[in-house]
């Protein structure tokens, strides 16, 4: 899934949202919130996920898939709506994007298409849209499923992101780029690390 970051001020009808503040948030606010603010909305609560890199697992977020018809609101009203539904004192872990592609951001909610992430229900989605159609987001078909360990390897061998999208294709990276550059900027930071540590290495013992 690739959202783009938006700034601020810009006017976005369909926006990807992720809260993160590692706490349990009231299901009956959350729907009021999305009600007053989203012509159509879906989100869902992610408890246990696991961190595939560290394999820890990650704090209690949500994520929100949301519409909203004619010009769209401000990003920063976005967030003072959030700050005031859930009287959050700051607006760190609150993450809003532009949606790049409605189905694969929807498909996101259970990790339909990242099998290295921890797999959730459509049941657990909480939503207004109309039920058939929320169906069929779901299953629809939008591309090529990657494995973690290909990924993981085409980071390890390849010396830029140039070579990965030659070998996954455009349309892949695009589907994987946050994993792509994720598990890219880890490996490489670990391979400067060890050569660090061989070159001080070298150091003591001459």
């Amino acid at each position: 899934m690739t959202n783009k970051k938006i700034p601020l001020t810009s006017q976005v009808r369909d926006l990807f949202i992720v809260i993160r503040k590692n706490k349990v948030l009231p299901k009956k606010v959350m729907t009021e919130y999305c009600e007053s603010m989203f012509d159509k909305y879906a989100f869902i609560e992610h408890k246990n996920d696991i961190e595939p890199i560290t394999g820890l697992v990650e704090g209690c977020h949500y994520h929100i898939w949301a519409h909203v018809r004619d010009k769209g609101v401000a990003k920063s009203t976005h967030i003072n709506a959030i700050l005031k539904a859930f009287k959050f004192d700051t607006d760190d872990g609150i993450c809003i994007e532009q949606i790049a592609n409605k189905v694969l951001a929807m498909q996101y909610l259970i990790h339909k298409n990242n099998p290295e992430k921890t797999q959730h229900e459509v049941k657990d989605v909480v939503s207004n849209i109309d039920k058939d159609e929320l169906n069929l987001m779901f299953t629809s078909d939008t591309g090529e499923v990657v494995s973690f360990d290909l990924i993981y390897t085409l980071c390890r061998v390849s010396t830029s992101i140039c070579q990965i999208i030659k070998a996954l294709g455009i349309n892949v990276y695009r589907q994987y780029r946050n994993v792509v550059l994720d598990i890219y900027n880890d490996v490489k930071t670990i391979d400067l690390e060890t050569e660090k540590e061989k070159e001080l290495s070298k150091e003591i013992k001459s």
